[in-house]
């Protein structure tokens, strides 16, 4: 039980990280999109 709980608290940790990097990326994404006027968001989107 104590072994499977501190990998599962790992998990949320990573997944934490990800969010954050994620924020990151999109925000880098919509100043850039801002930058490019008249370019279609879905286009720069992946």
């Amino acid at each position: 039980m104590n072994g499977n709980s501190s990998i599962h608290q790992s998990f949320e940790c990573v997944d934490e990280k990800m969010q954050s990097i994620q924020g990151k990326l999109t925000g880098e994404f919509s100043s850039q999109t801002k930058r490019m006027k008249g370019y279609p968001m879905v286009k720069v989107l992946p």
